[in-house]
This record gives C-alpha cells, sequence and structure tokens, in this order.
C-alpha cells in the first residue's frame, strides 16, 4: 500500500536502515519489539523455511500470501525478495500488483536466469539487460508511487564489477528506485559502486558468501542507505532448534533448558494476547439480551427438557462453558429471534447429542439425510452448521438446515 512505500522513502537517506531478514509473523513482531524500523522478507530464509533451496521454486501465490501474513502483523515498512520477479514482464507487473495488494512497501528483482541461485554461488547466469530492463519498465508501470521498485544486479561473480556498474546505471534510468548489486567481495568496491551509481543503494550482510563481514556504521560510512540480513536470523533459530532436539532427545526431559526457552508469558506478551481476551469478552451479550434463561425458552422446550440448544450469539458465554471455547461463528447466522436456536456441530457435547435426537429427531423439511426435500447435499444447506427450530421443523430460509446426529 502507499502509505508503507511512503513510509519507507522518509526513512530512506536520513540514517543507514538495518533490515533484518523477517520469516513469519512472529518473527517480524520480535523485530518490530527489538526497535528496528524496516524489515526484510529473504526469498532464501523463505524457501529454507519450506525446506526448499533457493533456486526460484516458490510461487508467487505463496510469497504473497506470508507477505501478507506478515505485514498484517506490524506496522513496519516490509521489503520483499521478489527473485526474478516471477515470470517475464508481464508477470512482473502482476507480481508488482500482487506485492501492493499484500502490504509490501517495497521489492526487489534480479537479472538472473531462472533457475536462479543465490548471489553467493557460482554458477550463475544473467538474462540480457534488454530484458531486464522490460521487466522494470513493466513494474514501475505497475506500482506507481504504492510500491518501490529495488533492481538487484549479480553482474559482479559473473562479468565483473565495471559490468555490474554498468547494468545498475541501465537499470537506474528505466526508473529503478534504488540498486542492490550482489556479493560484491570488499570495501573498495562497495565504495566504487557507490560512486558510479547516484541511485540509493541496498547491501547485503549475509553469512558465509562472498562479502567480508562489514558493521552496519561501516556501510552507512561508504554512502550506502540500507543493509539486510536476509538469514541471520533464520540460522540463529535452526541451530537453536537443533541444540534444543538433541538435548531433549538425549535427556528425555526439557528441564535443563527451561532458561533458553521463551515462556508462555513473554510469548503472550509479544502476540498481545489478552487483547484478544478483551475483545472477546466485549462481543458477549448479556443473558437477558439474548433470551437465555428468561423462561419461554423452558416453556418451548417442555418441562424437564434439556437445555441442548440455545439462540446462539458471537462469543455467548454459556456456549463457551459448554465447549470450552468460543467456536468460530462466521457461518453462523443471528437472526435475532429466540425461536431459531442455532449451534455448530462441534459444540453439541456427545452426552447431549443421544437426548437431542430422541426429542426430535427429524430432518429438517422433512426426509432423511440423502433422501427427499432435507437432504443433506441440498444446495441451500450447509453441512458444516446445524440447524432446529421446533421439535419439528428449520426455517425454510435459514440457508442451513441438516439435524445434528
Amino acid at each position: 500500500m502507499a502509505t508503507q512505500a511512503n513510509a519507507l522513502r522518509r526513512l530512506i537517506g536520513k540514517k543507514i536502515l538495518v533490515a533484518p531478514g523477517v520469516f513469519s509473523p512472529s518473527v517480524a513482531k520480535l523485530a518490530e519489539k527489538a526497535g528496528f524500523r524496516a524489515l526484510y522478507f529473504s526469498g532464501a530464509g523463505f524457501s529454507n523455511l519450506l525446506a526448499l533451496p533457493d533456486l526460484g521454486i516458490t510461487t508467487l501465490t505463496e510469497v504473497a500470501h506470508a507477505t501478507r501474513q506478515i505485514t498484517s502483523q506490524v506496522s513496519l515498512p516490509l521489503i520483499v525478495d521478489a527473485d526474478t520477479g516471477f515470470g517475464e514482464a508481464l508477470n512482473v507487473a502482476r507480481t508488482v500488483r500482487e506485492m501492493k495488494a499484500a502490504g509490501a512497501a517495497a521489492i526487489h528483482i534480479e537479472d538472473q536466469v531462472l533457475p536462479k541461485k543465490c548471489g553467493h554461488l557460482e554458477g550463475k547466469e544473467l538474462v540480457d539487460v534488454d530484458e531486464m530492463v522490460k521487466k522494470l519498465i513493466s513494474a514501475k508501470d505497475a506500482a506507481g508511487r504504492g510500491l518501490l521498485i529495488i533492481a538487484r544486479t549479480d553482474a559482479r561473480t559473473v562479468e565483473g564489477l565495471d559490468a555490474a556498474i554498468g547494468r545498475a546505471e541501465a537499470y537506474a534510468r528505466a526508473g529503478a528506485d534504488m540498486i542492490f548489486p550482489e556479493a560484491l567481495e570488499s570495501p573498495e568496491e562497495f565504495r566504487e559502486f557507490r560512486k558510479k551509481v547516484r541511485l540509493p543503494l541496498m547491501a547485503n550482510m549475509t553469512e558465509f558468501g562472498r562479502t567480508p563481514y562489514m558493521s552496519a556504521k561501516e556501510f552507512e560510512e561508504l554512502g550506502y542507505e540500507v543493509v539486510i540480513f536476509p538469514v541471520t536470523a533464520f540460522r540463529a533459530m535452526m541451530k537453536a532448534v537443533q541444540k534444543t532436539l538433541a538435548e531433549l532427545k538425549a535427556e528425555g526431559t526439557q528441564k535443563g533448558m527451561l532458561g533458553s526457552l521463551m515462556s508462555r508469558k513473554e510469548f503472550y506478551e509479544l502476540i498481545d494476547y489478552y487483547r484478544y481476551e478483551e475483545e472477546t469478552r466485549g462481543r458477549r451479550v448479556p443473558r437477558k439480551e439474548s433470551g437465555w434463561g428468561t423462561g419461554d425458552g423452558r416453556a418451548r422446550r417442555g418441562k424437564g427438557a434439556p437445555r441442548t440448544r440455545r439462540s446462539l450469539r458471537s462469543g455467548h458465554p454459556d456456549l463457551q462453558e459448554r465447549c470450552g471455547r468460543v467456536p468460530d461463528l462466521q457461518r453462523v447466522p443471528d437472526l435475532g429471534n429466540r425461536n431459531k436456536r442455532w449451534v455448530r456441530r462441534d459444540c453439541i457435547p456427545d452426552s447431549e447429542r443421544k437426548t437431542a435426537n430422541q426429542e426430535s429427531a427429524r430432518i429438517v423439511h422433512g426426509g432423511a439425510p440423502g433422501k427427499g426435500g432435507g437432504a443433506a447435499g441440498s444446495p441451500r444447506h450447509n453441512a458444516g452448521a446445524w440447524a432446529w427450530r421446533g421439535p419439528d421443523r428449520c426455517d425454510q430460509d435459514c440457508g442451513l438446515g441438516t439435524w445434528q446426529h
């Protein structure tokens, strides 16, 4: 969305922007809590999270979905690795639209041939400059002001530094908002690149690669606006999990490592768990308003009849007591009529089903499942929820209609 792109624009140039790689909403929230001002969604981190190699195997749909999951939980601008753009120029335009809709602030597109490789490995191949320029023009046309387009070049390893600078200049003329020179091999190369290219620059400070280890301050002194640490958190997580599992296997207990685990309290604070509880409580309907326990319900049930079905409203406390949780109520309408008692199938205790069936064991609208007017497969009925109105029938327009068995 434009607001995120604008937020990123405002951050660029004031002070070097450090963007840690995040690969899930929870990790993104940790980064936000740690005080970072922007985030980076790494293609390598995401692929590796799925136990896949970083060869461009993930799809646009997967990346857009993962992006949306992150941007829905944090307010920081997110830079997304879009690999080669998921196709040719026409596909790149769609990629841009999907990333805008997913809430990304920027994407970067690289000039490799598919299957692509990690920028710090041997054996990469590059597309022609003209082909990459077409992709960037298409991306900019689709982006407008709603998304920053970062052009990544992997030419340093394949064609040399001068060729990488030449490509960067062509990409700048095509309209790129920022240049990402991948896998430069010394501070001198970063300095030379800065001298020749006038656009904002993004550096990649990955581990175990071609770039020597440099701090964010050193990149800032060289004139770079953004530095990413794409898979640092992912690698730390994997090592910690490996160590934890080894100890659990050896000891058969986690008691000795409790100090190295995030506590329940810490995680609940991270995801703002108690806010959700407050919202749930705030949506509950008072008993009198909902018609629960007003007496008329007992009259309709008959003396001594089990209280198996009630008028259902979102977050009803008695439903929560019965089920031990508040079910997903999106598919259960509230018609504001106490004669229509709606329940979810999974919220009727087993102990009550037999009694309820004996009390009113008719399929709605007559017939049995798959037989006659009230067939469970009827297009006007939804087998995911259950309805009951009085002992004999359900409302013809309820949209539900399969009796609880």
